[in-house]
């Protein structure tokens, strides 16, 4: 049960990040390439079924692995706590990390703007 704990307060997480950055104003994003929007848009399914912490950590994976020089060090940082909080889940310091948090919500902000989520997935957050 502490995997699924994990899981569902990590999804929950990047969810209230994602309100935070949708709400800032945006600065200007070249578009992002297509292998990075399409992971992101398979992060955002995933979440939205609630899968598992372990396919997760793939489709976040998936993400660092496509994502562009401008949010390379904020995506593996995301990968990074994703698998740390699947390797140790009952530990809550994991997911309260500023840093971890401001990663995500960069990498969000990114695949927001850059692959125009909003009008590709009808107004959803890729996290």
């Amino acid at each position: 049960m502490p995997t699924r704990f994990a899981s569902f307060a990590f999804a929950v997480l990047a969810a209230a990040v994602s309100v935070s950055a949708c709400a800032r104003d945006r600065d200007a994003v070249e578009p992002a390439p297509d292998a990075f929007c399409e992971a992101a848009i398979d992060l955002d399914r995933g979440l939205e079924r609630m899968v598992d912490l372990d396919r997760q950590v793939r489709l976040v994976r998936r993400v660092a692995e496509t994502a562009p020089v401008e949010i390379e060090a904020d995506a593996r940082t995301f990968l990074e706590a994703m698998e740390a909080v699947r390797d140790d889940p009952d530990d809550p310091s994991l997911r309260d990390d500023p840093d971890v948090q401001e990663a995500v919500e960069n990498v969000n902000r990114y695949a927001v703007e850059g692959c125009a989520l909003y009008e590709q997935e009808g107004g959803g957050s890729p996290f």
